[in-house]
C-alpha cells in the first residue's frame, strides 16, 4: 500500500470530515462512518492512515475500536479549526 502523506491526508473530503468528526471526543468507528456517511471499510483504512502519522490512537475493546485523538492530532485539529475559519 502507498503510504500517503500527512498533507494528502489532511486536504481530502473525507478525511478532514473524519478527523473534525473527534473534535467532541473520543467515538467508535461506526460513529464515525455514519457520520461522515462513508462505508466502515473506507473510514477505516482513512483512520489506519491517520494512525501511522501519530494523530489518532486506534483502541481495540473486545470487538469495538475506539479512536481518539493523540497529543498531535490535537494541535492539527485546533489549527485546522483556525484554518476553516478563515477560510469560511
Amino acid at each position: 500500500m502507498k503510504k500517503q502523506s500527512l498533507e494528502d491526508l489532511l486536504f481530502k473530503k473525507k478525511p478532514l470530515q473524519i478527523l473534525l468528526s473527534l473534535l467532541s471526543g473520543p467515538k467508535y468507528i461506526t460513529q464515525i462512518a455514519r457520520k461522515v456517511n462513508s462505508p466502515y471499510p473506507h473510514v477505516y483504512k482513512i483512520l489506519k492512515s491517520f494512525e501511522r502519522t501519530g494523530i489518532i490512537n486506534l483502541e481495540k475493546s473486545g470487538r469495538i475500536r475506539v479512536v481518539s485523538l493523540t497529543k498531535k492530532g490535537e494541535n492539527i485539529l485546533e489549527k485546522l479549526k483556525e484554518f476553516l475559519k478563515i477560510i469560511e
